[in-house]
């Protein structure tokens, strides 16, 4: 496959998607994508299908795994996503603490976004009862 067709799938499709239609075959291919995006912009390095190194915590897409794990309707594939979050800080951790720290610092920022957005709509809700 042609780099810029891969790159326009990736970015103008895969990262385009909803994160509530999302299903197994659709995280798979995102997968393989994410995978091969990062190895490409020297992110990533591989050993084996199942080991690779990080070289950057700006993982192109990472930041898209965390809306699939965290908002993905269908829980295969929010636990696929988690899968692959935790192969990225188990391999983090073993290469780089400089990284592995950067990655769960972007976690806390997520976690406390997703917070600071439910508490919005909550508020939302409250008063529109109240009316």
């Amino acid at each position: 496959m042609k780099e810029d067709v891969i790159y326009f799938i990736f970015f103008d499709i895969l990262l385009k998607i909803d994160h509530s239609c999302y299903n197994l075959k659709a995280f798979f291919c995102f997968e393989a994508f994410f995978l091969y995006i990062n190895k490409e912009a020297k992110f990533i390095s591989f050993s084996d299908f199942d080991n690779y190194k990080l070289n950057d915590p700006e993982l192109i897409g990472l930041d898209h795994v965390w809306e699939l794990y965290l908002q993905a309707i269908d829980h295969n594939v929010s636990n696929k996503a988690g899968d692959l979050l935790i192969k990225i800080f188990k391999f983090a951790s073993q290469d780089n603490w400089k990284i592995f720290e950067t990655l769960k610092q972007n976690f806390i920022d997520i976690l406390i976004n997703h917070i600071k957005i439910g508490y919005l709509e909550l508020q939302n809700l409250q008063n529109m009862g109240k009316n």
